[in-house]
């Protein structure tokens, strides 16, 4: 509503950036949507990974966002794009985040802080293996009551917490369900200078 989430909605899309080596497949991510605005969509991300410190960096990156249904007597609305990332004030954004998301990542912060000199060991890849689930459970826990009581420190925050605007310079959205005699397909691409052309109807497929 008015361009930011209401409360208890789960709204996402998907991220995806190369990485450093290009013979790799693209980092893929899920990202909740804080705020949409005409200068982009703004986003929050754990801080450390290589997804992150892409994103950073300004490379090319591709969104993919879902809604709707489709079943019979409704649609589905399917929205793609492409840009760039620009890195945000944590200050710009940490007043729409909710708690559960500044628990969830400084909890992660905290244990990947526990013992730093094992993390090459414990690696998935750019993800970090939970090692022992009820430990933590049990940082997480004790992350939100200490929120909650505002006894972590901004600058720990801050650590743990990237914030984000997602820039596109393309986007098609589809629209269709069950009862479609075909896919409503459009484009939206900018110009040179920066400006929004008259969006254009594509084929389905």
């Amino acid at each position: 509503e008015y361009g930011f989430r209401r409360p208890g909605v789960h709204w996402v899309f998907s991220v995806a950036v190369t990485p450093d080596n290009p013979s790799q497949p693209p980092n893929l991510r899920t990202v909740g949507v804080q705020k949409v605005s005409p200068e982009g969509i703004d986003f929050v991300m754990k801080k450390g990974s290589g997804t992150c410190d892409s994103l950073a960096a300004g490379r090319p990156v591709a969104i993919l966002h879902l809604q709707g249904r489709y079943m019979p007597g409704e649609t589905a609305e399917q929205w793609r794009g492409e840009g760039y990332c620009e890195r945000l004030p944590l200050d710009d954004l940490i007043d729409l985040l909710p708690h559960y998301t500044i628990a969830s990542m400084v909890s992660s912060k905290r244990i990947e802080k526990e013992k730093p000199e094992l993390l090459a060991d414990i690696r998935s890849g750019d993800r970090l293996t939970m090692e022992n689930k009820s430990h933590a459970t049990e940082i997480m826990q004790k992350t939100r009551r200490e929120l909650e009581n505002g006894d972590i420190t901004d600058v720990e925050i801050d650590d743990a917490i990237r914030a984000f605007r997602f820039h596109p310079k393309r986007m098609e959205c589809m629209v269709g369900g069950p009862d479609s005699i075909q896919w409503e397909r459009w484009e939206w691409s900018k110009d040179e200078k920066d400006q929004w052309r008259e969006g254009m109807p594509l084929l389905s497929h």
